[in-house]
């Protein structure tokens, strides 16, 4: 068995914690203001410094590795010793989070081009203050998945591998226990929109029977013209979908689910072996028959309560990391004719608007501060600096002279290895061909069959991890998005493996052994 090897030369405390494309400085600053200001309430300390490196649209985040793997342990702790904590950390994103969408439905009923230069501001800066509050309780989760070590995961595997060796279970009863014991008890926000989808196609199918066949034209353009064209109430019917759900799409920065995108998820809700009637049954009989499923286990394996009280606690928090995440795509949506309108006011794209952070707003609006050329160089090579709770961006000279500070670039190279491990996420096995699915332009390459390997998986995926056989992640814990969806479809999942997308490509044939958390390639 081969190894993975590496040519070391130097280690750093501040390391990437995640990369990822499609990603502005704006909306997620105010995440990392809160990490290092306004997560002490919640987790119990914050962070020092966060530093994001931005180059075309592309972004790279560094923390202190030393302070993440802290907050984790000390948020495990809270977690394992105080059995109301997790319930208090429900009621404040709850809380903060209706706040926030209260605010985004007032946005809603705005007509935001007749607002005054401070107005509009004020609402920015509103929507800042909001959001940040927000993330001060969004962030438990995450820090509990792990930024870098997922310590309830890693917790509750090693339990089970202990229980699995005194009651002699195999290496796959294990893992189908806990996979089961640790899925989440209601319907993610992706399940909610398929609920939502199949039994929109039943409405329409009721006044259009011939729905289905026109599909036969292949052209997914072409369908929606013919639809528009000749039923409009279809169409009517579809638009009002995508403006229920069109934020689930959104991610960071858009754009919403489009009536193109449902035509794509219907073509392939029609594409299934089975019924849409059977479609819905099935994933309503998986949400009905699971309370009872995991009451047998834990009777039969006569888990401890300590052992059940944090598998409920990983099943809730599936549960309150997806929701959470929801309402901040809802509040991205909200705030996009803002972001528009304030663009068109300092005479910058919305993407430009984007890399400004908020007292450059505040003076680009108020005191008519030119940044054409500053937000047109961001938007090639930037770094996000945010040093307790005050951010600062950075270019040119700078920019390179704080990376070089704190952050070392391994020039490490992987010289060989067939062999990756991660966390279980659903168990199973699965030989397949290897498709990197990074955005949304990557869906289309996945074909039925597929394996899916990303950094993280995130909604605007959905397609993809439908027609894939099972889910590798770099990042994430038993409650990231690929873990709730892999349970959610019943496919075989390893998250946090740290390197696939870098070790494996296009093409690849792997074997995913989501039993033991191993994917091994097989040939290139």
């Amino acid at each position: 068995m081969k190894k993975l090897l590496f040519k070391s030369h130097k280690k750093s405390s501040y390391e990437m914690i995640f990369n990822i494309d499609r990603f502005y400085i704006y909306p997620y600053y105010f995440a990392d203001i809160s990490f290092t200001s306004g997560a002490k309430e919640a987790i119990g300390s914050n962070f020092t410094r966060i530093i994001v490196e931005f180059s075309k649209d592309h972004a790279d985040s560094y923390m202190n590795i030393g302070e993440a793997e802290r907050l984790g342990k000390k948020i495990f702790a809270r977690i394992f010793k105080k059995e109301k904590y997790y319930k208090l950390v429900e009621k404040k994103i709850l809380g903060c989070g209706a706040a926030l969408m209260k605010f985004c439905q007032r946005i809603n009923k705005i007509k935001i081009n007749n607002l005054t230069d401070p107005e509009l501001y004020g609402v920015y800066h509103k929507y800042g203050q909001l959001i940040t509050k927000m993330r001060d309780w969004g962030g438990v989760p995450v820090v509990l998945d792990g930024m870098k070590i997922p310590y309830l995961s890693n917790y509750l595997m090693e339990q089970f591998k202990k229980i699995g060796g005194q009651k002699k279970l195999t290496a796959k009863e294990i893992s189908n226990y806990y996979s089961l014991l640790t899925s989440g008890d209601k319907k993610s926000e992706v399940m909610q929109e398929e609920i939502g989808r199949l039994n929109l196609i039943l409405q329409i199918e009721k006044e259009l029977p011939a729905f289905k066949n026109l599909f036969k034209e292949k052209n997914d353009q072409k369908l929606i013209l013919l639809i528009k064209d000749k039923y409009s109430q279809t169409h009517r019917l579809l638009k009002r979908h995508t403006e229920e759900f069109g934020w689930l799409t959104f991610y960071y920065i858009g754009p919403a689910m489009s009536v193109y995108d449902l035509i794509k998820m219907i073509r392939n809700d029609f594409s299934s072996k089975e019924s849409i009637i059977n479609q819905i049954k099935k994933i309503e009989t998986h949400f009905q028959k699971l309370p009872a499923e995991k009451a047998a286990v834990i009777k039969k394996l006569g888990l401890p309560a300590k052992l059940v009280y944090l598998l409920n606690v990983s099943s809730f928090f599936t549960y309150l990391k997806d929701h959470r995440k929801g309402i901040y795509q809802k509040s991205y949506v909200a705030m996009e004719p803002v972001i528009e309108e304030i663009a068109k006011r300092i005479n910058l794209s919305a993407k430009e608007t984007k890399y400004l952070v908020d007292y450059e707003i505040k003076d680009a609006l108020l005191r008519n501060k030119n940044f054409r050329q500053i937000a047109s160089r961001r938007t090639e090579y930037c770094v996000s600096h945010v040093y307790k709770g005050e951010i600062e961006v950075l270019t040119g000279d700078e920019a390179t002279r704080l990376i070089n500070k704190y952050v070392f670039k391994s020039t490490d190279e992987l010289i060989e290895t067939n062999q990756l491990k991660g966390s279980v996420a659903y168990a199973g096995r699965v030989t397949g061909v290897v498709k990197i699915v990074i955005t949304k332009d990557d869906v289309d390459k996945v074909k039925e069959g597929d394996i899916l390997v990303s950094p993280a998986t995130n909604p605007d995926l959905i397609i993809a991890m439908k027609k894939a056989a099972a889910f590798v992640t770099d990042r994430g814990g038993i409650i990231s998005h690929a873990a709730i969806i892999s349970r959610e479809l019943k496919k075989p999942c390893v998250v946090g493996t740290g390197i696939a997308t870098k070790v494996l490509k296009d093409g690849d044939l792997v074997e995913v052994d989501a039993i033991n958390g191993v994917v091994k390639k097989l040939n290139r």
